[in-house]
């Protein structure tokens, strides 16, 4: 993402023909390369096959507890298995090489797994802490059981951060922007304002055109016009284009992040987060074996 003078929103085009998006000073590309569209296909096909493979190892693994059995069963799988099936729907109903304006119902199903996706997301970091804290009996000085808010993954959970071996802390602390980002979006979600999918976009040079038309179609309908105010939405919808990008809420500076992209990320380092804990439960158990 790049830095450029301060603005509001709006689209440049750069020398490759492709437009960017402007907010709050903020740039990102879109339309993306061919290629790019193919490497996303390629990239989700992989994910897809590691995740099934990490389901086999989570399904046959005897642990210690039933608590830890159930969280990683019917929790850590069952929200795995979603945010595969959402980042799918995503795709399929909003796909990187659509250049029409997608329908209302169609932005708006995409918006609905989208939100699905960064809620199971966050549960399935959630999850495999539950199962760390089970299996490794972790409890407070005073032999309790740790509350709530102190069972997760990210920076503010020190206690269990703690607990990993030092390799595991150093990855996870790579990822603490990350941890913050999700929280964020997981909060705004459940308690302020929910991410959404702007249904189009202008570009600066239509905006009068488009304001001088959003007034003739306010007169046409006061009118009873029909006509014309079905020619006038249908140059109206000529000016505007779609970006594919999620934002929160524009009073809280909420950055557009383009979701193609973000969403396999986001399944690959859960994926990655999900196979390391794999090994600190090896490593947590050798240990038990040789006290």
């Amino acid at each position: 993402m790049t830095r450029v003078g301060e603005m509001s929103w709006f689209w440049l085009l750069t020398e490759r023909g492709n437009w960017l998006f402007a907010q709050n000073g903020y740039i990102i590309e879109n339309m993306y390369a061919h290629q790019t569209v193919e490497n996303f296909a390629k990239e989700r096909l992989l994910i897809r096959q590691t995740i099934s493979a990490l389901t086999d190892e989570y399904f046959a693994r005897n642990f210690r507890t039933r608590t830890a059995t159930d969280y990683a069963r019917y929790g850590f799988l069952r929200r795995l298995q979603t945010l595969v099936r959402c980042v799918d729907n995503v795709f399929r109903i909003l796909p990187p090489d659509r250049i029409d304006i997608p329908s209302s119902e169609e932005t708006g199903d995409g918006i609905i797994n989208i939100q699905a996706f960064v809620f199971n997301l966050f549960g399935c970091l959630d999850n495999l802490a539950r199962i760390w804290v089970e299996e490794s009996s972790l409890r407070k000085k005073d032999g309790s059981e740790f509350p709530d808010a102190w069972i997760g993954m990210g920076p503010k959970n020190t206690d269990v951060r703690s607990s990993f071996s030092t390799d595991f802390q150093d990855y996870l602390k790579n990822f603490d922007k990350w941890f913050v980002n999700l929280e964020n979006f997981r909060h705004a979600l459940a308690h302020r304002k929910p991410l959404y999918v702007p249904p189009f976009n202008i570009s600066p040079k239509n905006y009068e055109n488009y304001r001088s038309i959003d007034i003739a179609k306010h007169d046409a309908l006061i009118s009873r016009n029909r006509a014309e105010y079905d020619r006038l939405r249908s140059e109206q919808r000529s000016l505007t284009m779609f970006l594919p990008v999620i934002l929160g809420s524009i009073d809280e500076n909420s950055l557009p992040i383009q979701f193609h992209p973000q969403l396999p990320s986001d399944l690959k380092t859960i994926e990655n987060i999900g196979r390391r804990l794999l090994t600190e439960l090896d490593r947590a158990s050798s240990e038990r074996a040789r006290c």
